[in-house]
């Protein structure tokens, strides 16, 4: 019994005295949209370019490479060694192989392979696949980067492999993106983080999610999410986020319009059935004319208090521009405790279509670090469909104030007053629980010497390295 002990100690020591002589450990894999590494055990698509990266990749350095993989992923190579590096092929049945290379060896450990890597000197190792081999690399926490191939497919039909779900996710964040394949791929660096693990990522959401599935009556009051704004941009990635939807709801609410026709002709109708002429007699609205919701965001975010007549109405000077407001206050008294937008006002309850459910937003400037940071206080979440859109908008808000007021992003506090899922939520709501996740993009502002919030387009907001599941369809409820 103590024999085994101190065999056992010592595996340890030499696997760990192993991973110090190496340089790095990284995982290189190709996914497509839906997850998809395999077809049939082969590659599904021909992509000579990501060949060539994966193969320069691979080879870097002034000594030779290690790359590991298993039985399947060699078979699928059709058993040939990649050249220029040293192949380390992991399997059970390594007695019936017989190695005829000097650059290949059949392995049956893990410990193995960390012995191989060191008694040749080798530099770098890349582990390539296929699944069970990623998954036990990334659950024993020995990746250090993961060069992720985003293949813009959907693969479907066959025998499909997929990569290995699971939340070692939380401990990488996107380093860096190549979005210059943007008609076939991207390529994603992904980094582990040092010392602490992403604690500002989706299982927030997913926690939320299930404690509301949790109560009896799909409502829960009073939540919180915290999510760190250097770290990525809190875009959900367990269903596909309609990001230009986000984009262009907040443009047209910080323009100070109220005509949701301006979002329709630009393609998005999340506040179609809202606006229709029946739904705006159903809640007395009947002297608004089709399309006009009354002083809703867009109102209050630049007017706030004035008079309100009807969409077409130019408001300019009349009530408060909280825009304008938060960010003098920034520029001038940026300690100040009072960087506040408030978009609830009792007055004007009865003439909107809809009542905020984002209420108000508290803004603090860390002057040390430069950074912005935001509170979001949400009266009511509608989870499956609001609150994703609200995460994400109230991040771009605080993106679009910290540019204008040349500060970093730093941290977005999301509290939920009434978060609830509606019956016809519930079955995709577990659905999605049961989805892969995977670290949120990052958001660059590309600058054109934009001075006010109306000089913002669309196209100013590159998103990078988003990978996510397909979309999930929920029904609006009205």
């Amino acid at each position: 019994m103590k024999k085994k002990k101190i065999e056992k100690k010592k595996s340890k020591y030499t696997q760990n005295k192993t991973k110090k002589k190496m340089k790095s450990i990284f995982l290189v894999t190709a996914c497509s949209k839906n997850n998809v590494i395999g077809q049939d055990g082969a590659i599904p698509w021909s992509l000579p370019d990501e060949l060539k990266h994966f193969r320069k990749l691979t080879t870097m350095g002034e000594t030779k490479n290690s790359i590991v993989m298993g039985r399947r992923t060699f078979d699928s190579l059709d058993r040939k060694v990649l050249p220029q590096r040293f192949n380390i092929v992991i399997t059970k049945d390594k007695i019936k192989y017989t190695q005829k290379d000097e650059n290949l060896i059949f392995v049956s450990t893990l410990e193995e392979v960390f012995e191989e890597h060191e008694k040749r000197n080798l530099h770098h190792m890349f582990v390539i696949g296929g699944n069970d081999i990623y998954k036990l690399f990334l659950e024993k926490n020995l990746i250090e980067k993961i060069y992720f191939t985003h293949v813009k497919q959907t693969i479907e039909g066959g025998k499909l492999t997929y990569f290995p779900k699971g939340d070692f996710w939380l401990n990488f964040s996107i380093e860096s993106v190549d979005q210059s394949h943007t008609e076939d791929y991207d390529i994603i660096v992904y980094k582990k983080m040092t010392n602490k693990q992403n604690k500002s990522c989706e299982l927030q959401y997913n926690n939320l999610v299930q404690t509301v599935l949790n109560k009896e009556d799909l409502s829960s009051f009073g939540n919180s999410m915290k999510f760190d704004l250097q770290e990525g941009f809190p875009l959900l990635t367990g269903k596909r986020m309609y990001f230009k939807g986000i984009v262009e709801e907040l443009l047209w609410f910080l323009s100070g319009k109220t005509d949701s026709k301006i979002l329709k002709e630009k393609g998005v109708n999340i506040w179609e059935k809202n606006s229709t002429r029946e739904y705006l007699d159903s809640v007395g609205l009947k002297k608004n004319k089709e399309y006009d919701l009354g002083p809703v965001y867009g109102h209050n975010f630049r007017h706030y208090g004035a008079e309100y007549e009807n969409c077409d109405t130019d408001y300019n000077g009349k009530g408060v521009d909280q825009i304008q407001y938060v960010l003098n206050m920034i520029r001038t008294n940026p300690s100040s405790r009072r960087i506040i937008i408030n978009l609830w006002n009792p007055c004007q309850i009865n003439e909107v279509a809809l009542p905020p459910c984002h209420v108000l937003y508290h803004f603090k400037v860390d002057e040390t670090k430069k950074t912005l940071s935001c509170i979001l206080y949400q009266r009511s979440g509608d989870v499956a469909l609001g609150v994703p859109f609200n995460i994400a908008s109230a991040s771009l808000l605080t993106h679009i104030i910290a540019f204008l007021t040349d500060l970093k992003v730093g941290v977005l506090t999301h509290f939920i007053g009434d978060a609830h899922i509606y019956k016809e939520h519930r079955e995709g709501m577990t659905q999605q629980l049961d989805r892969y996740l995977y670290p949120f993009p990052k958001l660059e502002i590309r600058k054109r010497n934009q001075m006010k919030v109306e000089e913002f387009c669309f196209q100013d907001f590159n998103l990078q390295g988003y990978v996510s599941n397909t979309t999930l369809a929920f029904p609006l409820i009205v």
